[in-house]
């Protein structure tokens, strides 16, 4: 045990160091690109947006990046806060399927350095979410936000980027083509049963494991399962599923050993038109890795971390 003279004395020598450190080492923002902090709050990426209605009052919004929605979302009391008008109606698309919304002109919408105007978002009763996160949720920032855009993520620092010039840090693991899907971007995984099929990025899938796979596309693998949860949104009624391991799944070059998974009904509705219903690469996922997911190049790209 430390006495009190010495315990001061460390104390002294860590302060000294972290000023040596901080004054050798350039901050992440300087270093590359402009990297911006986020809260990460039930496995979900929230940002602080800037939004401005039609009469050109901006106001501060907390969004989740939502990867796996191809419509940006707002809440609607925040729509009506910001005077959003209009009476037509969209089909957004996530991996849950589609679902026809009211969709209204947001004359601006700035996440980071990035702006985006008269973007055409959809309008939902959000309530729920932030009842489920304790967390306040004005709205879900889609891929029609991101599309043009690379979006780099460090969730060990809760740092992301929309800059093209972010530079990840790490080895690099993967560099692997992505599949677009009416804004989405899904990526080939190879299962323990020799099964290759689609998954799609999903940063918004925010269940405790790092995959999540039909039932059907399970066949033959041994699951080892942990525990149990439910699953379901406004439109379906919640159903069990299961979270567990699995043997090792591939993907791209790289080997992902007994990866967390959770296993869901299968479903009837596969608007993807393959032969199994695509995964999703969750949230959680991101967790070991630093990551770029090029939307333009339609690329994911994963480097080493040290949590991995």
């Amino acid at each position: 045990m430390l006495g009190r003279t010495t315990a001061a004395r460390k104390w002294a020598i860590l302060f000294v160091l972290a000023v040596l450190s901080s004054a050798s080492t350039p901050a992440r923002n300087e270093k590359s690109g402009a990297w911006q902090q986020f809260e990460y709050v039930a496995r979900n990426i929230f940002v602080r947006c800037t939004l401005a209605g039609p009469a050109g009052a901006r106001v501060e919004a907390d969004f989740i990046i939502d990867t796996g929605l191809n419509r940006t979302t707002i809440n609607i009391p925040f729509a009506q806060k910001l005077g959003l008008l209009g009476n037509a109606k969209t089909r957004a698309h996530s991996p849950t399927g589609t679902k026809l919304e009211p969709v209204m002109d947001l004359p601006s919408l700035r996440v980071g350095n990035k702006e985006k105007t008269h973007l055409q978002v959809a309008v939902d009763d959000l309530s729920r979410f932030s009842a489920e996160y304790r967390h306040n949720v004005d709205g879900f920032v889609g891929t029609d936000f991101l599309a043009h855009l690379i979006l780099s993520l460090d969730l060990q620092n809760q740092l992301f980027s929309l800059d093209p010039n972010a530079k990840l840090d790490g080895a690099v693991l993967l560099d692997l083509n992505a599949t677009p899907f009416s804004g989405l971007l899904l990526v080939p995984v190879t299962l323990p049963n020799r099964l290759t099929m689609l998954v799609i990025i999903d940063t918004g899938a925010d269940h405790p494991t790092d995959f999540m796979f039909y039932d059907d596309a399970l066949s033959g693998i041994k699951f080892h399962g942990v525990s149990v949860s439910e699953s379901g949104d406004q439109t379906t009624a919640p159903e069990p599923v299961v979270h567990g391991t699995i043997e090792s799944i591939r993907l791209g070059d790289v080997e992902i050993p007994q990866p967390s998974v959770t296993r869901l009904p299968t479903s009837n509705e596969n608007p993807y038109g393959t032969r199994y219903r695509p995964g999703l690469l969750t949230c959680q996922f991101f967790e070991h890795y630093y990551a770029q997911i090029d939307f333009p190049l339609h690329r994911l790209r994963l480097n080493a971390s040290p949590a991995k």
